[in-house]
């Protein structure tokens, strides 16, 4: 800080021991940069899944002093441009520190990470409702990644509260954008008659990136636009999540 109380404020923003550094803006608690960095990130090479901010104020005579710092995680973002503002904390402390704006852009690097596969575990359905013609539903599960991958678990007769443990894997190729996300639907099977649509959620995978994870959804009606919930529950396992290079071997 400078003796009239304004700082010298700089940014280092650092991933995967890649880091940068933005030009120092003199007196001032407002700092403007407008810079723009890229820093590879490489899942199979790193353990972070983190984009550190470090705010910093130079001082010329002494060393530099840390104002504060925040860690963004990245792959919510991953292929998406997001403009991001966040509160700075140092130690303890996360308030009256100031914010930090930026915004976010996580791309493909030089065609990788295009194609994989995806390990579900379907657990159960809970908290089905009766039908008030057919009684209690033959409640199955359908994954749908992309357009083209299509799982789907056993019918369980007559029951609120489906027990499935069913395992599955779906390819993926993270070309296509609509594969960032795992639908999930829940049908009811009716003999001698179209099965009948019971409601359905949608899972951002792109978080799970290599991690087993327990996944809980709240379903909705069939159309976008309706808002209300159904009152149900299904509980997944996202087993295993991986990548892999174009040029890669395939995964087995």
């Amino acid at each position: 800080m400078n003796i009239g109380g304004s700082a010298d404020p700089f940014v280092i923003v650092s991933i995967g021991g890649q880091s940068n550094k933005t030009e120092v803006v003199h007196n001032s608690l407002n700092a403007d940069f407008d810079q723009e960095f890229v820093l590879q990130f490489d899942p199979q090479l790193t353990q972070d899944r983190e984009l550190k901010v470090e705010i910093w104020d130079r001082d010329e005579y002494s060393q530099d002093d840390m104002v504060g710092f925040v860690m963004i995680p990245i792959l919510p973002y991953f292929n998406n441009e997001t403009e991001l503002r966040e509160n700075i904390e140092n130690g303890n402390e996360k308030e009256g520190l100031g914010k930090v704006l930026f915004t976010d852009e996580q791309t493909l690097i030089d065609g990788e990470y295009i194609s994989g596969k995806l390990r579900v575990r379907v657990i159960s359905a809970n908290d089905l409702q009766e039908d008030t013609l057919l009684g209690k539903p033959n409640p199955y599960v359908v994954l749908r990644l992309g357009g083209k991958e299509k799982k789907r678990t056993k019918a369980i007769n007559r029951t609120l509260n489906a027990e499935y443990n069913e395992e599955f894997t779906l390819l993926f190729d993270l070309k296509e954008n609509q594969q960032k996300v795992l639908k999930v639907e829940l049908w009811n099977e009716i003999q001698k008659s179209e099965d009948r649509f019971i409601g359905w959620a949608q899972i951002d995978i792109l978080p799970y990136l290599e991690k087993y994870s327990l996944a809980t959804v709240q379903l909705m009606k069939r159309s976008t636009f309706e808002q209300d919930i159904v009152g149900c529950f299904i509980f997944i396992n996202i087993i295993h999540f991986k990548i892999k290079p174009e040029n890669d071997v395939p995964i087995r």
